[in-house]
């Protein structure tokens, strides 16, 4: 009777264990998804409202993005009208950041690893190669948190997507500290397919 009542337990206890690896998979897969629909189409362009938190002074502009997963990301400037219209292109393997024309002077955030500018690019990077550390859903949005890096460079981001799986609002934090919130709209994968 007690060797029933272990056996019992023990494939009780196995049966649980194996839903919670399965409901957690389920949890991660639109994740996957998105990350894999952005690999076949080779990137996005998207609208990003960012702000970036200085933590005496708070900026906030526009820019038009196009991310491409070869590690190139290509931003213009839509606001405030004081800057429209200054583009910058950004390449991951260089880590520089080239303006056309004009230069903005933007100081670093998260002890020098980012700029506000340079957002755009680093999201796209984490939703391409970044560790996906959880996924779950939050209110009627699915939010998906990204490690990036190691040790003191590690940046922590969060996305939110819709139900539909379109990046709608992202934050970017360091130290446990938010350091940069993108606003995502008008989203669209480079090659639909």
């Amino acid at each position: 009777m007690r060797r029933c009542l272990i056996a019992i337990l023990v494939f009780t206890m196995l049966f649980l264990s194996a839903c919670a690896k399965s409901g957690q998979k389920n949890e991660l897969q639109p994740a996957m998804d998105f990350r894999a629909k952005l690999l076949n189409a080779g990137g996005a362009c998207f609208t990003a409202e960012v702000t970036a938190d200085y933590g005496e002074e708070v900026y906030t502009f526009t820019l038009d993005c196009r991310y491409v997963t070869d590690g190139t990301t290509e931003i213009t400037v839509t606001t405030p009208d004081t800057l429209s219209g200054i583009q910058a292109q950004i390449e991951n393997d260089t880590g520089r950041l080239t303006f056309f024309d004009t230069e903005l002077t933007f100081g670093t955030l998260a002890d020098g690893n980012i700029t506000p500018l340079s957002a755009p690019a680093v999201l796209g990077r984490v939703w391409q190669s970044a560790y996906i550390a959880a996924s779950g859903k939050e209110d009627n949005n699915l939010r998906v948190s990204y490690e990036d890096g190691y040790g003191a460079d590690q940046l922590l981001a969060d996305t939110w997507f819709t139900q539909k799986g379109i990046p709608i609002y992202a934050e970017i934090c360091y130290n446990e500290t938010c350091v940069l919130k993108l606003t995502i709209s008008d989203f669209s994968f480079l090659k639909e397919g």
